[in-house]
């Protein structure tokens, strides 16, 4: 991939904590004759732009062998939405279950030490497939 190759050379000019706080943070799509960069906060965004996107471009162009070739940076997320179902989901069962009245999901909160948990209460949850 495109944006991997660009990591690679920028590897070699940027120092590794620079690379690791603003660089790997970035999601890239490659679309036709552009690179679209996607960050994940504004402040990631203006870092990325004032600091490091001539280098990026510079890198894609020599990569690609287009002068002309793109490089997009936007607030976004490459993480695919998920689809629109069709028909509701089926309803939960009711949470009276008669030799489990109650369920209960351990969740680790961030802050918390490992061995530190905090209980919420949970439906249970339900497959739908077959």
């Amino acid at each position: 991939m495109l944006w991997q190759q660009c990591l690679q050379q920028l590897e070699q000019e940027v120092p590794n904590s620079e690379i690791n706080t603003w660089l790997r943070a970035l999601h890239a799509i490659e679309k036709r004759q552009a690179l679209y960069l996607l960050a994940p906060n504004t402040i990631v965004l203006q870092q990325v732009h004032e600091h490091y996107l001539p280098r990026i471009a510079f890198h894609a162009r020599i990569l690609t062998g287009d002068n002309e070739f793109d490089v997009l940076l936007q607030i976004g997320s490459s993480v695919p939405t998920p689809p629109l179902r069709e028909e509701p989901p089926p309803p939960f069962p009711s949470p009276n279950y008669p030799n489990h009245p109650r369920t209960c999901l351990i969740v680790n909160v961030a802050g918390i030490h490992s061995n530190q948990h905090r209980s919420v209460n949970a439906l249970p949850i339900h497959s739908t497939r077959a």
